[in-house]
């Protein structure tokens, strides 16, 4: 199955600012960079504090183990699965990713967040 990107991105009520359906990130910034800072291993990651599954939210794929997860002050920290980077984060449990996701697209598109 091959699947083909639309021109512009589209999400649900959000305005997306016509920002391309699909490409690379054309410079690097420390904000898309999910391996923790000074990490021995690229499976520790440095998330926003809301990532961290509270209550009875579903938590990132195959990231069930609470002993994974630890909140640091105003981020959190997971140790992943050496599954990969093909990790799905369910956006109605987590509507804060929506606007994450878009202002990183946007600082690589626009050079500014919304």
């Amino acid at each position: 199955m091959v699947y083909l990107a639309s021109r512009h991105l589209e999400i649900d009520n959000v305005d997306t600012d016509s920002l391309p359906g699909a490409g690379v990130f054309s410079f690097f910034s420390t904000e898309q960079q999910l391996t923790a800072p000074f990490a021995e291993k690229t499976t520790t990651w440095n998330l926003p504090a809301w990532f961290h599954p509270t209550g009875n939210r579903m938590p990132l794929t195959y990231h069930r183990n609470a002993q994974r997860w630890r909140r640091q002050g105003e981020r959190t920290e997971l140790k992943t699965v050496s599954r990969g980077q093909e990790f799905i984060l369910d956006c109605d449990e987590y509507p804060e990713a929506i606007g994450w996701i878009c202002d990183l697209l946007r600082k690589q598109q626009f050079g500014k967040t919304a």
